[in-house]
């Protein structure tokens, strides 16, 4: 499923330009990682892995992985799903257990895709993630995808 991305991110990322502005050191990270990106619109989280050489497990909302077409390719992919809205301790063991066995994660801290292209608020709870699973934090913004593909 990995290679099937890959293939149509290369396409994707060309048809519409995409172009990342990243450092080597980031573009090159090959140890566990925190990936905290924005979430302007719907290919996000395959945007923002596809250019990074350990590709992240997106923690991703239950309602995505009900889908039976994305839930699957999510779930494939090693998405990890948690609950809208709630506190959910299993996500946090899940994410434990990504980062043990070696391998990166991402999350979208505003907790859903922007309505108007504005950021929205982080939740307060993501610093606290943040210090438990201590490992590097990697940042990410998507610009100008809001106006192609609103919410």
């Amino acid at each position: 499923m990995k290679l099937v991305v890959d293939v149509w991110m290369f396409f994707y990322t060309r048809k519409y330009r995409i172009r990342p502005i990243i450092t080597p050191e980031v573009a090159n990270l090959n140890e566990p990682y925190l990936l905290l990106g924005n979430h302007v619109g719907r290919y996000d989280p395959f945007i923002q892995g596809y250019f990074l050489k350990k590709k992240p497990n997106f923690v991703s909302s239950d309602a995505v992985m009900r889908d039976r077409i994305i839930g699957t390719a999510f779930k494939w992919l090693g998405a990890v799903p948690k609950r809208k809205g709630q506190r959910d301790s299993q996500v946090i063991r899940e994410m434990n257990r990504v980062v043990q066995a070696g391998g990166a994660l991402a999350i979208f801290p505003e907790g859903a895709r922007t309505w108007s292209g504005a950021p929205l608020d982080v939740d307060p709870s993501i610093a606290k993630l943040v210090r438990l699973l201590k490992i590097p934090v990697v940042t990410s913004t998507m610009q100008g995808s809001y106006a192609y593909d609103p919410r």
